[in-house]
């Protein structure tokens, strides 16, 4: 390694610590100095140099190189966001082997014949996009095309689900399934600043799971899309705020910094004599 032509031993400790040079007509040449003019300083930059390393440490621990993390598996979702309200559709006054149609959005003030007010959690939304439908949304009863529980999904086929959310959220996880003409499931991840993340699933009938923790920006919306003729359908969509406790140094760290710190205070005492 170097740092400007110079060795990175040369660069801490000085010249001398460089160890052998050679010279234009390849020879080699010892660079020594006497070992009172090296000491202070060697003890100095090296005190510096594991102050440093001890500094990089504290810096990437438990951070992640992405401002989000994705799952594909429920159960470690849950794991690295316990306690999340969970909207799992079940009280839609909807029969078994059926559908019915309503208004969006859908949320906790919606009254209408398929959800009353309160029935949906508080601080999520559902729109279809691009909307402007008198009929914007579906409840899908168990069984009603293949769907193993109750579902949401947009009105027409071919239009996106957006999920909004209200309250702080920087976490989210839902399982999606293409219940009709199944093709490629996109979704979309925004945050204020706009696209947080994105994912595609192969299209499938049967759910699959999506998780997203973000460890910088709020989440405000996810859009759920498949292509043209495709229904999206999205069940058990659990939110919330997961707690971003501060990064603690690794005890490594620790320990570099407190040999670092105890160098450095050894070199100046060396270097500077007591007065009597």
């Amino acid at each position: 390694m170097k740092i400007e032509g110079t060795s990175l031993l040369a660069a801490l400790f000085g010249p001398g610590a460089a160890g052998p040079e050679i010279d234009a007509g390849c020879n080699r040449r010892e660079t020594v100095k006497p070992d009172s003019t090296l000491r202070p300083t060697l003890l100095k930059r090296l005190a510096i140099a594991l102050a440093g390393a001890a500094f990089v440490t504290f810096g990437t621990v438990g951070i992640s190189n992405a401002a989000t993390v994705t799952f594909g598996d429920r159960g470690a979702f849950d794991a690295a966001a316990p306690g999340l309200a969970l909207e799992d559709f079940e009280s839609a006054n909807v029969p078994a082997n059926s559908s019915w149609g309503f208004p969006a959005p859908l949320d906790s003030m919606t009254n209408n014949a398929v959800f009353s007010a309160g029935d949906i959690q508080g601080g999520i939304q559902f729109v279809d996009n691009p909307g402007g439908h008198l009929n914007g949304l579906i409840a899908v009863g168990d069984g009603y095309l293949g769907a193993a529980s109750k579902k949401l999904t947009p009105y027409f086929l071919g239009d996106a689900l957006d999920i909004v959310f209200t309250d702080a959220v920087n976490a989210v996880g839902f399982d999606v399934a293409s219940l009709v003409n199944p093709s490629n499931i996109v979704i979309s991840v925004f945050g204020a600043g706009g696209l947080l993340d994105a994912a595609v699933f192969a299209g499938n009938t049967i759910d699959s799971f999506f998780g997203v923790i973000s460890d910088t920006d709020l989440i405000t919306s996810i859009r759920v899309s498949s292509g043209f003729n495709a229904l999206v359908a999205v069940d058990n969509v659990a939110f919330g705020m997961v707690d971003q406790t501060d990064d603690v140094p690794e005890p490594t760290g620790l320990a570099l910094l407190g040999i670092g710190l105890g160098l450095l205070g050894f070199a100046r005492r060396r270097a500077v004599p007591l007065k009597t």
